[in-house]
Parts: structure tokens; sequence; C-alpha cells
């Protein structure tokens, strides 16, 4: 017995010490990840500032979720508060205490909604850059320009951390916490989209719902631990049973035609509410077709 229980003793510790070479080996990776450096070319844009630029800038920030981690005001909120996965909330991106520094540019606000970095050329944590990337300059412009009008709100979020959960997961590519990796950094986005009621305009548009729904719109996995598989939304799931009129009516009342009331915190309706009929027609046209 007491032979068995050495070597039972024994193959424990080893297992343990061979889970922290693991875990170390993961850390040591991400760490590479967070601290390299990318050196990226940005073509500066001229602004819309004038009332029709800012209006459509405010419709952006809502409809391609800046809010969900900036807060409606651009104050900041807390997106993930486990200190597992990680501590993780969106910056004050105004000017007032806790927020933006006073020579925050243009050049800054590229490099993070198109690269996923820091004025220093680092990856920001969940900066999703891979999906803001593919904005036309006009957009781009109009979100930079509502963000930089935003009045000061005194808010200082806590520190970004990523707990060692969220490293594995990050690590196993499970959990896009580091977009920049994710990013095109040569790509070359349109001046300006033509808004119209057609497949490749809502083609356009649907590269905000590939962040949860995946590349293929087929759903599948969450990105977030612990929250429920994400729905297919192309012809092979419920939205091939739907007319456009009963899909516009789910992001005016968060209602599905099968009677499902939607969690907003699961699946923003609220916020692509913004949308207009045309644009929703749009999406529609092009996801019937996946």
């Amino acid at each position: 017995m007491r032979k068995f229980l050495k070597w039972t003793g024994i193959v424990l510790a080893a297992f343990f010490v061979l889970i922290l070479l693991c875990y170390w080996i993961i850390s040591k990776s991400i760490d590479g990840k967070l601290n390299k450096r990318y050196s990226v070319r940005v073509e500066n844009i001229p602004l819309e500032t004038d009332s029709a630029g800012l209006a459509y800038g405010e419709q952006l920030f809502f409809t391609e979720g800046c809010v969900n981690c900036h807060g409606e005001r651009g104050e900041g909120r807390m997106i993930i508060d486990d200190p597992k996965v990680g501590i993780l909330a969106g910056r004050n991106i105004t000017r007032g205490k806790g927020g933006l520094p006073a020579d925050f540019n243009e050049n800054d606000y590229l490099l993070a909604l198109r690269h996923g970095l820091s004025r220093d050329g680092k990856p920001l944590i969940i900066m999703p850059a891979n999906v803001y990337s593919r904005l036309a300059d006009h957009e781009m412009a109009c979100i930079i320009s509502y963000c930089q009008a935003l009045p000061p709100v005194n808010n200082t979020p806590p520190a970004l951390q990523i707990g060692w959960l969220g490293r594995v997961l990050t690590y196993f590519n499970k959990i896009p916490f580091i977009p920049a990796e994710l990013t095109d950094h040569n790509y070359k986005a349109p001046k300006q989209i033509k808004k119209e009621v057609t497949a490749a305009y809502g083609k356009y548009l649907a590269a905000t719902c590939a962040s949860c729904h995946h590349p293929d719109f087929k759903g599948g996995e969450n990105h977030q631990p612990g929250k429920p598989q994400v729905p297919d939304i192309t012809s092979t799931g419920h939205l091939g049973h739907w007319p456009p009129e009963q899909f516009i009516h789910i992001f005016r009342t968060g209602l599905t035609p099968e009677g499902k009331h939607l969690d907003n915190e699961d699946m923003p309706w609220q916020l692509f509410g913004h949308y207009t009929d045309d644009d929703l027609k749009a999406l529609y046209l092009f996801l019937k077709i996946q």
C-alpha cells in the first residue's frame, strides 16, 4: 500500500508540474502576442463634422456595436467581470477624467479601429478591428467625428486583465481577445459604399453579424464561456422560413415569428434597431442566399 501511495503521489505531482509547464508556455505565448509591435501605415481620411455626418456617426456607433463596450455616452462599461476569464471593460473614449488623453487624434482612432492597435503599435485587447477594418472611409470618418464630439464624462474603467482561463481560451482561439491577429492590416477600404436594397450591400452590413454568428453565419459555439449556442441566421435556420417583414419586425420588437423574446444581452436587437428598413431588407437578402 505504501508503494502504491508513493507512486500515486509521484504521478500526481508530475501531472501537476506538467499542467504548470503547459500554462507557463501558454502564458508566455499570450504575453508575446500582447507585447508584439506592429508596423502599419495609416492613411488619414477627411472627417465628417457637419450635422449629417455626426448623425450618421451616431447611428453607426450603435449599429456597429461601439456602445456595447464604450457605453451610450462613450463613458466605458464593464464587459466581463470574471477573474478567471478576465476583468475587461471598454475604455472611456470621451475627454473627461479617466478618458482619452488630450492629444488623442484621428491617427490614433484609425490605428485602433482599423488595426486594433494602440499608438505604440501594440495590440488592444478585444478591440474588434477585424470587423471595423472593412468600414468604408466615409463611415469611418463619421464614427470618428461623432466620438470626438462626445461631451466629456468622468469615469475611469478598471484596467484590463486577462485571467488564466481567458489566456487558455485565447491560446486555443476560442475567444478573440487579440483581434489585431485576425485583422488584414493591408486591406484597402473603399471610399464609400452605396446604400441600396441589394444582397451586395447586405453582405457589407453582415460583417458585424459574423463576429458572433461566425464567418459562415451558421452559428455554433459562443465566444463567451457559459453563454448559449449562437443560432444559424442563414436560409438553413429559422430565417429561411421568414419573409422580410418578419425579419424586420424582430429588430423593432425583439420578438421572433416563433414567439421567442430575444435577450438583448445575448442578441443586441435594440442596437440593430437603429438600422433603417432598407438596411434590414438588404441584410435579409444576403442572409437568405447563404
